[in-house]
C-alpha cells in the first residue's frame, strides 16, 4: 500500500474516533492527511471506500501475520496472553473500524462480518489447541467460547482507544 494510501486511511480513521463515521468529510481527510482533494479522489471515491480499505487491511493483518505471530509462542495461553495485548495496542494507537460499524453501508458490514468470523476462527484454534494440549478445560467449547473471548477482546478495544496509556 502507498505512503499516500497509508495517511490517507489514517487520517479518516483518527477523525473517525473523533467525530464518528457520519461527521467525516473527504475535504476533512485531505486536510488531515495533507494531500488535495483532488489526490485524495484518486485514491477513493467516498469516505466509506476509505473505511473499506481500512477494513480490508486491517482482516489480512490479522490473518496470516497473526498466526505466524502467534506461532512463535510454545503454548496456547501465552497465545491468547498475546492476542489480548496485541488488540489492547492496536486499539490504542488508532480506532479499532468495527467501533464505525453503525456509520457504514449494509455491503461494508457484511466485509465486517467476515472480518470477525476472521478473527473468531483465530481465537477458536489456540482454544482447541489449549483444549488438545490440556492447558485449557476439558469442558471448553472452542467454537462457543471464542465468540465469548471476541466480546472481551472488544471490550478490551474499546478500553484501549478510551484509556492509551
Amino acid at each position: 500500500m502507498s505512503d499516500t494510501r497509508q495517511r490517507i486511511i489514517a487520517a479518516a480513521l483518527g477523525l473517525m474516533a473523533e467525530r464518528g463515521m457520519s461527521g467525516v468529510t473527504m475535504s476533512a481527510v485531505a486536510e488531515s492527511a495533507g494531500v488535495a482533494r483532488q489526490t485524495l479522489y484518486n485514491h477513493f471515491p467516498s469516505v466509506e471506500d476509505i473505511a473499506a480499505a481500512a477494513l480490508e487491511a486491517h482482516r489480512i493483518d490479522i490473518g496470516d501475520d497473526l498466526r505466524m505471530m502467534l506461532g512463535t509462542y510454545d503454548n496456547p495461553a501465552d497465545q491468547l496472553a498475546h492476542l489480548v495485548r496485541h488488540v489492547a495496542a492496536s486499539a490504542a494507537h488508532h480506532a479499532p473500524l468495527p467501533m464505525f460499524r453503525d456509520g457504514l453501508s449494509a455491503e461494508v458490514r457484511a466485509t465486517l462480518a467476515e472480518h470477525d468470523d476472521a478473527m473468531r476462527s483465530v481465537i477458536a484454534e489456540v482454544l482447541r489447541n489449549g483444549k488438545g494440549s490440556g492447558d485449557f478445560r476439558t469442558d471448553l467449547d472452542p467454537d462457543r467460547d471464542a465468540h465469548l473471548v471476541q466480546a472481551m477482546l472488544q471490550r478490551v478495544s474499546e478500553i484501549a482507544v478510551d484509556a492509551p496509556d
